[in-house]
């Protein structure tokens, strides 16, 4: 997940602005992340001191307002997990951005989903995510997410929640 224009927010209202979104951002999400979902971020080189949140959200290769999701589970709950994602930004990561900015950056998101392999090294799997990430930054399908299945809602049973998950993303994140 890549956060739309986060360049432009921190020109705008200063990089400790920038920091405090990513940290509200980071916290967000990790409250409502599932047992079977990780986080993974790096902050910028002038970062200010860990707190919890930013410290769990840490790792090595991400950029300062990029963030890795490892799903375990298949493409479909990594769907699944994107429209709860796109769907918590407007809920209750938004007013807390609007509070912080006094409402001068609408905070979106572009989002990769690769699978990965068992076995699959750190190196092999990040090439896939950036890959995915690209294309979504490039709306590659037409939207801002990008799924290398090629799969789409028509693809699965009426009322499932496959076809549920596949729909709402491709609605979210036009």
């Amino acid at each position: 997940v890549d956060i739309m224009n986060f360049r432009s927010l921190n020109n705008q209202f200063g990089h400790h602005i920038g920091d405090r979104v990513i940290r509200l951002f980071a916290r967000r999400i990790e409250e409502s992340m599932r047992r079977n979902e990780k986080i993974a971020k790096a902050p910028s080189r002038d970062a200010p001191p860990a707190d919890d949140y930013w410290r769990r959200a840490y790792r090595k290769y991400a950029g300062g307002d990029e963030f890795f999701f490892l799903i375990q589970g298949d493409e479909v709950e990594a769907i699944g997990f994107a429209v709860r994602l796109k769907r918590q930004i407007v809920l209750s990561i938004q007013p807390g951005v609007d509070e912080i900015t006094g409402g001068g950056f609408e905070l979106d998101v572009y989002c990769g989903v690769a699978q990965l392999k068992p076995g699959s090294d750190f190196e092999t799997a990040n090439s896939h995510v950036l890959s995915a990430l690209v294309r979504a930054r490039k709306r590659f399908s037409g939207r801002a997410i990008y799924w290398s299945s090629g799969r789409e809602a028509s693809d699965f049973p009426e009322g499932s929640f496959a076809r549920r998950a596949y729909r709402d993303a491709a609605d979210l994140f036009q």
